[in-house]
Formats: C-alpha cells, structure tokens, sequence
C-alpha cells in the first residue's frame, strides 16, 4: 500500500471513529435547533425517527468503504466452511472466557451484571423496537467497522491490533456508564468479547465475519431479554 494511500486510510479512520461518538447526538441537537424534540412524539414515531437518524453514520461508511466491503461480501461464497469453522471455535472460547471472568466479577467483588447490559435492558423495556434493530444489526455493523476495519487498518502489527481493539471496545462499554472501579472491571468480559471479533477479523481477513457473528451475538442475547421481560 502507498503512503498516501495508507495515511487517507488513517484519516478516514479516525474521522469515523470521532463521529462514532458524537453523530447521533449532533443531529438530534439539530434537531432540536429547529424546534423539534422527538422526544415528545409518540412512541412508535420517535423509534422510527431514532432508526432512521442511526442508519445514517453506517450508511455513510457502507459508501466510503463500500468496494472494500463488496469485495468481501463476494469472498463468502468460496470460503463459507473457512470462516464457520474460524468462528466457531472462536467465538466458543471468547463466549467461555467471558461467561468466566463474569462470574469472577460478581463473586469476588458482589457486582450484579454490568451497567451497559443494563442499561440495555432498560432502554429494551421502553424503546424495545429502536433498541432491537440498534443492538442486533447498526450496532454490530458500526462497531465492527470502528473497532475492526478502522483499527486494522491503522495498525499493522497483528497480536497488537487484537490486544488495542479488544481493549478498546471493552473500556468503552463501560466508561461512562459504571459507577464505581470495581464495575469498571468489567471492561475485561467486554474486551474479550471485542479481541474474540478481531481474532476472527485477522484469521480471515474478511470483516463480514466479525459483523455477522457480532449480529447473531446481541440478537441472541436480545432474543432471551425480550422474553424475559413478556
């Protein structure tokens, strides 16, 4: 890859990954300049207006990266059993690791579950159209290109890139949302979670196979919340 090539990548990159935090909040801000408050619509027009403001960001990345992206959707076809397998064994490792150091969490320092997981619950409670389609297909797809692509593409070094992506996504599931140190131990579940992905990411070099296993990972668990809660 040229240089230029190389630091357009990183640019782009760190464009997304700003945009990442702050998108959703500076339309609604606009909106709001305006004079309109989806807040006080009602509820099944508020989920749909949030959808539609979420599908924004991972819309405008589908087109940047979009040839990148085409290209790997077309490589699916002749490496399906590669990528089953990959994942598989995978996921079922970072699954175990993370159910363990959970339970080692809640034990050893008497936390309940994570205050991202429920704040999920929460929002699934109250807005349980917009946090479903949010959780089991824009986010999956959004963090991935953030935490995967982005990073992937910004650092070359392989075991490197796992341990800063999944380390990454861990942190950021819980600054901001924990209370305390000790539930901010749970960055480690997390990050787990999010190096399993990137593993997978670098053993295929196919980015649709930390999405879609990242997509049928919070449906499933999007799938037993909602049952729970009927």
């Amino acid at each position: 890859m040229k240089i230029n090539d190389k630091l357009k990548k990183i640019i782009i990159g760190i464009l997304f990954f700003g945009l990442f935090f702050i998108f959703n909040s500076f339309i609604t801000m606009l909106l709001n300049l305006f004079g309109i408050d989806i807040s006080l619509l009602p509820l099944i027009p508020r989920q749909i207006i949030a959808i539609i403001i979420s599908l924004i960001l991972p819309t405008i990345m589908f087109i940047v990266y979009r040839k990148e992206l085409i290209t790997d959707i077309k490589k699916i076809k002749d490496n399906y059993r590669k990528y089953i397998e990959i994942s598989v064994l995978a996921y079922t490792i970072g699954i175990i690791l993370m159910v363990v150091s959970n339970l080692i969490i809640q034990l050893c320092f008497n936390q309940q579950i994570a205050a991202n997981e429920q704040g999920v619950r929460e929002l699934l409670s109250t807005l349980p159209l917009y946090m479903s389609i949010s959780a089991c297909l824009i986010g999956p797809f959004e963090e991935e290109m953030v935490f995967r692509k982005i990073f992937k593409d910004i650092i070359n070094n392989k075991i490197l890139f796992i341990i800063i992506s999944g380390a990454v996504f861990g942190l950021l599931h819980v600054i901001g949302v924990s209370s305390s140190l000790i539930e901010m131990l749970y960055f480690i579940p997390y990050g787990i979670l999010g190096g399993t992905f990137a593993y997978m990411y670098v053993k295929t070099d196919n980015i649709w196979v930390p999405i879609l296993v990242h997509i049928i990972h919070n449906t499933l668990l999007v799938t037993i919340q909602l049952i729970t809660v009927m």
